[in-house]
This record gives structure tokens, sequence and C-alpha cells, in this order.
């Protein structure tokens, strides 16, 4: 949504994303959509999953500790030098390792989050590695909290507090398509870093004998499980704009996290969610969505007595769309990047 609104007003500007080997798969449909260049590290840190709704501490605390050894950082310094060389404004999402970097290079940084990596370690009871890394955060020059957030313990100085970032959606083509379809009551499966242990079959299965819709997206994974149902699915392909589908679905499902949760909230869909265990972010947005009458927790278990019980409560309420404040916050960057130029 922050990439489409810095190209919408600049129409020669050179964006770059860099992300870790492993989330490559993820953010490359984007690379070729919005015509930006990329970079890929070999080491980020990140959370690692037991299961799709568990976290794996000792992994996790050992990809967060390995960011910090001696050895790796000397590596990863030269590679982020090579990297920002020529850039003019970093914006991070979570990430915080190379601001090591970017403030040597004076080179202005951009933390926007609803969390940050230092909320997330201090959760799982490691304030050591909590506060390394929240000097690393502290280390940018403007901090932006998004809706939903934690305490953001790494945000210090500078900090703002922000509407809702979120994919725009297209309503003239989402007005179309409905005008397409039949009164069958249809629901989004959100299912990006469920993981293979997640039950989309007899999640799918149990909608369709309910007589609703899911709505999915076409891929060969998602095919494999439920490519006999594929008749009384609605399908997407990946190029597709995701927060339309959401737009035009009466109700989401899956695993919470910003991203779902501010498409749900534009499109002013309920959304019923599992979180990890032990994961700070999600306990945070959860509770918002349930305070907000948005949506409910659904056990880790897969009960379907209680999916059903919560669809049929959800699936015919309606939300009043919340508008996204993506022109707002640019002017905000632009703001205080101007200001940190005219101080050098």
């Amino acid at each position: 949504g922050l990439i489409r609104q810095f190209q919408k007003h600049f129409t020669n500007l050179k964006i770059k994303i860099v992300c870790s080997d492993r989330q490559y798969d993820f953010f490359s449909p984007m690379f070729t959509e919005l015509s930006i260049y990329h970079e890929t590290l070999p080491h980020t840190p990140t959370f690692v999953r037991e299961s799709w709704n568990k976290i794996d501490v000792e992994s996790t605390v050992y990809s967060f500790q390995r960011s910090l050894d001696m050895d790796t950082q000397v590596r990863d310094d030269v590679e982020w030098g090579r990297i920002l060389g020529g850039v003019d404004l970093v914006i991070n999402d979570i990430e915080s390792i190379h601001n090591v970097i970017t403030t040597k290079m004076k080179i202005f940084t951009v933390n926007i989050s609803n969390f940050t990596w230092s909320d997330i370690l201090l959760a799982i009871n490691h304030p050591d590695l909590a506060n390394s890394y929240a000097k690393l955060e502290r280390l940018a020059d403007l901090h932006i909290k998004l809706p939903f957030s934690t305490s953001c313990m790494g945000f210090r100085g500078n900090v703002y507090s922000v509407g809702l970032l979120a994919n725009e959606i297209d309503w003239r083509w989402v007005h179309d398509q409905k005008k397409g379809l039949d009164d069958q009551k249809r629901i989004y499966i959100n299912i990006v870093s469920m993981g293979n242990s997640f039950n989309l079959t007899p999640l799918c299965e149990l909608l369709i004998q309910y007589n609703y819709k899911p709505i999915l997206p076409r891929n060969k994974s998602v095919m494999g499980l439920v490519g006999h149902l594929a008749s009384k699915i609605l399908f997407f392909d990946p190029g597709d704009q995701v927060q339309n589908y959401v737009a035009i679905a009466h109700l989401v499902i899956g695993k919470t996290g910003y991203g779902t949760v501010s498409e749900c909230y534009s499109a002013g869909t309920p959304f019923l969610h599992w979180i990890r265990d032990g994961f700070k972010e999600d306990l945070v947005i959860s509770e918002q969505i349930e305070k907000d009458g948005a949506g409910v927790k659904l056990s880790s278990e897969f009960d379907e007595e209680e999916i059903i019980s919560h669809v049929k409560r959800y699936i015919s309420r309606q939300l009043k769309p919340v508008k996204n404040d993506n022109l707002a916050i640019m002017k905000l960057i632009l703001t205080e990047y101007k200001k940190y130029n005219e101080t050098r």
C-alpha cells in the first residue's frame, strides 16, 4: 500500500525491496507487479514455527542471536553497505539489524510497524536479546506506529501513531464482480503462512457442507488439497489483488496478522481468526478485533461446531469500511525526511 502511494506521486522513483532468501517466494509476485528492484540476503532474524500456530522458541532465539554474532554481523554489514550504496531513504518493516549501517552512512531511516522484534522477544522471556534489538530499533530517525500496535519498546524519540496503512481496494471492480455472483455467502480463507499442517481440506469441506463458497488462491499446493472441490470454490490467481477478494467476501477466516486485518477493516469484512501461541502481535490484534465487534478468536484446535457457530453469527454482519491513511503516512515520511536533510 505504501509503495503504491509513493509510485502514484513520483513516477521516476526507484524502489528496492530487501528480503531474505526465505522471504523471496512470498514477495516475488510484488516485484513484477509493482516494477520494483529487489535484493536478497542469506539471513535475517525471524520467528521459527513448530507448527502453523506455535512458535519454536529455541530455534527462534538461535535465529536472532545468530544475527548479532560477530562473524554474521561483519559479513552482513559488508553486504548491507553494498546494498545501501546510493540510497536516500530506508523504510523498515520490523527489521533493524542494518540500522547501524544506515546511521554510519547518514541515510534517513524510518521504522513503520504495528510491533517490534524487541516486543516479541520480551514476550517469550528473553529480555537481554529484546534489549539488544531495541537498541538497534532506536537508531532509526522516525518511528511510525500502525494501528493494532504492541508497545513498540524500541520506538523512542520521534514517534508518531497513524491511521490504517492498507492496500487500496478497487471498489469499482468489487461492485462489477458482485453483479456476476449469486447470493451464496462467500468466505475468504487466508492461508498465508499457515503451513502444511493447517486443516484446509476439512475446513473447505465443512463450509461447503453448510452451503458457503470458499475463496482461495489458485496454486499447486492449494489445488493438491482441494482440487476435488474446485467446482464449489471461487479461485483467484497469484497476480490478482487479494484485498479485492476480501472485499467481495462476506467473511474472512485465517491466521491473524496486520496485512489481513488491515484489508478486513478496509473492506468492512468480519474476521474469524486463529492466533499463534505466545506471539504478542497476534494477541494485541485479536483483542482489538473483538473489542471492535469485527470478529472473534477461534480455538487452536479444529473445532467444527465452534467454527460454524461463529460463521453463522458473523456471516451477515456488515461493518463500516475504514478509510486508509496511506497518503498522510507518505506525507509524514517526506516531511521528516526533508527536516533531516535541512539539518545535515
